[in-house]
């Protein structure tokens, strides 16, 4: 008998998705696949930007052969929110799926994304080069543009679920919430999917910390454009990113990102933020206008949730 999920995580990336697999996994009840964004309802989005996915629904099944007595039955990838196709696609072999949403303030997760590409070797530009560039040059299809800049433009993905799903199928959790308070956030996601389980057990220790190249060899091997090639046809993505981070990375402060990158990202974001506000009828936790600090709003690791 063929076995689906019945919740997706479905982003948005650099939101604490990969601290919620994480801890997921260790909750009695719950199973999630242990391949973290499979990427199998992403078709066209995942072919414009040269996204690794599971393509094969046989391939895809796979990932759930380990369930047991579990009731909740998930998945996590990012990309989902963001791809116009996807809750449609869910929605058609799942109908009754429910949808955790992570949203993050999309001045911080623009800033962590890039430093991820940075690291990456996707980009090599300085973030203010790579936002004029986005401001001004009109360019938005570089990975800069696509991913860094319009993932965070919430209100119309956020849209298409509500309006796939329905809001009782939804769940909202705000990054900066999780952080705080990550086993009140674990106890929502169990009530959300129907599972009695206590949450006081989980270890929330930081996932993802930043990390940067450890010298100025590390950062030619990760910015080679042959060598990023070569290995996307050779190794998943998630084995590429833990060999960059155990041995060419270390771990690092996040550079401090200057006034004028933070006031204009929160000039683009602004009104989306507005329109998000009202369609949720809830308040979010970032800041919607105004200059901010450039200390206060860049200390934070990416994916990271640390317990308190």
């Amino acid at each position: 008998m063929e076995m689906w999920p019945n919740f997706f995580v479905v982003g948005a990336p650099k939101a604490g998705t990969t601290s919620l697999h994480h801890y997921l996994q260790q909750i009695p009840g719950i199973y999630v696949s242990p391949v973290k964004e499979p990427h199998y309802f992403c078709t066209e989005t995942a072919e414009k930007a040269h996204i690794q996915r599971v393509s094969r629904q046989a391939d895809y099944l796979v990932l759930f052969d380990g369930v047991g007595d579990e009731t909740a039955i998930g998945e996590v990838s990012p990309v989902y929110l963001r791809a116009p196709e996807s809750p449609g696609l869910i929605a058609q072999a799942v109908p009754d799926a429910k949808i955790i949403i992570c949203l993050r303030d999309p001045v911080t997760r623009a800033i962590s994304h890039y430093w991820m590409h940075w690291r990456l070797g996707i980009e090599v530009r300085s973030f203010r080069e790579a936002l004029d560039c986005y401001c001004y040059a009109n360019n938005k299809d570089m990975p800069f543009s696509y991913a860094v800049m319009e993932s965070g433009f919430y209100f119309e993905q956020v849209k298409r679920y509500l309006d796939v799903f329905g809001r009782d199928n939804v769940l909202f959790i705000m990054f900066e919430e999780f952080e705080r308070m990550p086993h009140q956030a674990l106890a929502e996601v169990c009530r959300f999917l129907g599972v009695n389980a206590s949450t006081e057990h989980i270890s929330t220790e930081a996932r993802n910390a930043y990390y940067e190249p450890r010298n100025k060899l590390a950062l030619t091997i990760v910015q080679n454009k042959l060598l990023r090639k070569l290995a996307k046809k050779t190794i998943s993505q998630s084995t590429g990113w833990w060999i960059v981070r155990t041995f060419l990375g270390k771990k690092a402060s996040r550079p401090l990102m200057g006034n004028y990158e933070l006031d204009l990202l929160t000039k683009i974001y602004r009104d989306d933020v507005a329109r998000l506000n009202a369609l949720l009828d809830r308040p979010l936790p970032w800041p919607v206008a105004g200059a901010r600090s450039s200390a206060a709003e860049t200390a934070a690791d990416e994916d990271t949730v640390v317990s308190g």
